[in-house]
């Protein structure tokens, strides 16, 4: 009978891990305002946020590089976001997908608003929609940095670093 039972506790538990990874999955549907709003509100916390797709494939190629700076940053203030270009009619059958076949449980936003023009400059005036992409903003929001294209992890953790280094106590 205990053997059932810790049989039955360790279903629960397997099961019970298995949705929490599903749930970390799923991504916030996000539009401009949230973007705004992210992107002005001080925290305690600096930003580093990657702008990709699933059908980008350089932008596939550093998503390693950004959930190894999630792991390396986190306990130093540094909270990394996902923001996903891919079309929200394609969010289950395939950004969500993506993102557990990688095993991806950073922060992940799908941005619904088509109208990229008019988020784009909340961003930067210099962004002219090509992905990847990758803006720093300090925790004050002061001071944002942004990239276009694909970033080395070497590059990505060195900027990390200066961001840090700019905006120590």
């Amino acid at each position: 009978m205990p053997v059932k039972i810790l049989i039955l506790v360790a279903t629960f538990l397997s099961m019970s891990a298995f949705t929490r990874a599903i749930a970390q999955s799923k991504p916030i549907l996000a539009n401009k305002n949230q973007l705004a709003e992210l992107l002005k509100q001080p925290s305690n916390k600096h930003l580093v946020i990657n702008f990709w797709a699933t059908w980008c494939k350089p932008c596939v190629r550093e998503l390693p590089y950004f959930l190894a700076a999630d792991s390396a940053y986190s306990a130093r203030n540094v909270h990394v976001i996902l923001i996903s270009l891919d079309f929200d009619t394609d969010l289950e059958t395939k950004l969500v997908p993506f993102l557990q076949r990688k095993g991806i449980h950073t922060e992940v936003w799908l941005m619904r608003d088509l109208n990229y023009n008019d988020w784009m400059p909340l961003v930067s005036s210099d962004w002219d929609g090509a992905i990847p992409a990758t803006l720093l903003v300090s925790a004050d929001r002061q001071e944002k940095t942004f990239f276009s294209g694909e970033l080395s992890q070497k590059t990505l953790f060195k900027k990390i670093e200066q961001l840090l280094k700019e905006h120590s106590d």
